[in-house]
């Protein structure tokens, strides 16, 4: 009875330590190859660590889904193992988040093209901002494109502010995304799936207001009035995409832009990055990204300031989603815990 009671409640602790994160899988079971009955987070329990170390031989953890291996197992044999269960999980997730980025670029490309539907939108954008006032997206553009500008020894031309824009919105959004999942899979693992899933959530929904609601972007909507005029803006990406004509490829639409993903990864980064960093001046410096991809794609005439405002609803209607399924799991997972518990008190019961 005494061995029963103790079986229950390391059973009992593994888990609970499991879920809180204070132990993963892979230092579980490196501490029971080693012959530690105890991980480091797991308190132990019963009259020996002999008493504990036969009854983790025999236990099958629902949470682990696989059984304990003894801990006379020979190491040396295991190490090609180890070494590849260290690397597996982040070939699967760079397998999974390229196939899933793949499918996302191939399915807006297949979207139908409908420009004329795409402009009416766009001046409908156009007119809720005239009357909030947040149509201010030719002035920003006109003070960066329109003259030379000096930064401390450095002068800037509207050419190669113009490339700086190009290369913003071309490659720094898609390589600065990599660059921090890779640093969030490194040195945040116990993040690193929320963060992941909603990334696949924002995407997942913004693909679908795309079908729903073609939007063109102010660099492709002629005939908006600005300061009692007609004003175009100027097509900083035409020379890198084509015209729209030859840009009309599959993986690409020109009438994706609301909402901007643009700003939403880079809201996603910059709120982590904020959240997560201890010193200060890093956590400024994050809050920094998204707003220097707000004004990439504003100045490019790429998006309106409306695409960013709804790049933050589809964020924050993301990470609830996600929030709501960590709750289901935990949920979920405690109710295992207690079915597995009396599973095991009834052959005591009984006898």
């Amino acid at each position: 009875m005494v061995r029963l009671t103790s079986t229950v409640h390391l059973r009992a602790c593994t888990i609970q330590a499991l879920e809180r994160g204070r132990v993963t899988r892979n230092a579980y079971l490196e501490n029971r190859l080693n012959g530690s009955p105890h991980p480091a987070g797991i308190p132990q329990a019963g009259r020996s660590g002999q008493t504990n170390r036969r009854a983790l031989n025999k236990l099958e953890s629902p949470i682990l889904n696989s059984v304990v291996v003894p801990p006379s197992a020979p190491a040396d044999s295991d190490a090609p193992r180890t070494r590849l269960s260290q690397w597996l999980p982040l070939i699967i997730n760079v397998a999974i988040t390229l196939s899933l980025y793949e499918i996302y670029e191939f399915t807006r490309g297949l979207i139908p093209h409908n420009g004329p539907l795409a402009i009416s939108h766009a001046h409908a954008v156009w007119d809720w901002e005239v009357h909030h006032g947040l149509f201010v997206e030719p002035a920003w553009q006109q003070f960066w494109l329109k003259g030379n500008h000096i930064l401390g020894w450095f002068r800037f031309t509207p050419e190669e502010i113009t490339d700086f824009l190009n290369t913003g919105y071309l490659y720094v959004h898609f390589i600065g995304t990599v660059v921090f999942l890779f640093w969030l899979f490194f040195f945040r693992r116990h993040l690193f799936a929320f963060v992941r899933n909603v990334f696949f959530v924002a995407t997942g929904v913004a693909l679908m207001i795309y079908m729903l609601y073609p939007l063109a972007p102010p660099r492709l909507a002629p005939n908006l009035f600005y300061d009692n005029r007609h004003y175009t803006f100027v097509d900083t990406v035409q020379k890198v995409l084509g015209s729209v004509s030859d840009a009309s490829q599959i993986g690409y639409n020109p009438y994706a832009a609301m909402p901007s993903l643009h700003f939403g990864w880079a809201l996603i980064i910059g709120g982590t990055l904020f959240f997560t960093l201890k010193p200060w001046i890093l956590r400024i410096l994050g809050l920094c990204y998204p707003m220097f991809m707000l004004s990439v794609i504003v100045v490019s005439g790429n998006h309106f300031f409306a695409d960013a405002i709804g790049s933050v609803f589809v964020v924050a209607f993301s990470v609830l989603v996600n929030l709501l399924w960590k709750r289901l799991r935990a949920y979920w997972s405690r109710a295992r815990v207690q079915q597995s518990e009396v599973a095991l008190q009834e052959p005591a019961l009984a006898s």
